[in-house]
């Protein structure tokens, strides 16, 4: 299939190991991605970091990003920090995760969050706004990867 444009993949479960390859290849025939078909335009948008710099979508064309909806009060989220920051760490000039963190508490909390997991990539506050641009997210965590085809 070609297309052209960005497009998103919900992942159902996240192995880390395997994604950032497929990402490089081109290739989702891995049975642990599943692809939205067909393959549908990302949604632009701009995010605010929790430092209050602004993040665009748009910044990132040409790298896979991967878009991981988390809470810091969700277990799972938290089983699956250290492997996103390995995987920033290792790929950081191939890859880019922003991180939407659901809390709803204030964001002082989050950063200290952020800064007692030494988490490496972009944080930012999600909102109803930004769950309607991905549909999906159900439930946490929620990751979708975004590529050019």
């Amino acid at each position: 299939m070609v297309s052209t444009g960005l497009r998103f993949v919900c992942l159902r479960r996240l192995v880390l190991a395997a994604l950032l390859p497929l990402l490089c290849e081109g290739s989702l025939a891995d049975p642990l991605l599943t692809p939205l078909s067909p393959p549908v335009a990302a949604p632009e948008f701009e995010l605010e970091q929790y430092e209050g710099d602004p993040t665009r979508l748009a910044d990132y064309r040409g790298v896979p990003v991967i878009v991981n909806f988390w809470a810091t009060w969700c277990p799972p989220c938290r089983a699956e920090i250290p492997e996103l920051i390995k995987l920033q760490e290792k790929y950081r000039d191939k890859l880019v995760i922003v991180g939407i963190s659901d809390d709803e508490g204030p964001v002082e909390d989050v950063q200290r969050f952020v800064t007692a997991q030494k988490m490496n990539y972009i944080i930012a506050m999600g909102s109803p706004q930004l769950r309607k641009l991905f549909h999906g997210v159900v439930a946490l965590p929620t990751t979708f990867v975004l590529d050019f085809d």
